[in-house]
């Protein structure tokens, strides 16, 4: 479960540095997705599926959302279900 949560936190991380840095406040959501996935190749997150990142930008703040959930198993038929939330917005 380690590496799932140290992916999660990475992936956090750069979300907020994305929202932290002031050249990206105009930026298009196609742009941003495409930052974003820069980014986590670069942290050697390669298993991330890009539906699970929602961009939206109206009345006039940016939200980039985070939501997924992955199931890994334990042992035998013993499997844990983790769901993970990030939401970052800035105007």
């Amino acid at each position: 479960m380690v590496p799932s949560y140290m992916e999660f936190y990475s992936m956090s991380k750069i979300l907020e540095s994305i929202k932290d840095d002031p050249q990206y406040r105009r930026t298009a959501p196609k742009q941003l997705r495409k930052i974003f996935d820069r980014r986590i190749n670069i942290n050697s997150i390669y298993d991330f599926d890009p539906k699970y990142l929602k961009i939206d930008r109206s009345k006039g703040q940016t939200s980039m959302i985070l939501d997924y959930s992955i199931k890994k198993p334990v042992i035998g038929n013993v499997s844990v279900v983790m769901d993970f939330h990030k939401e970052v917005d800035w105007k």
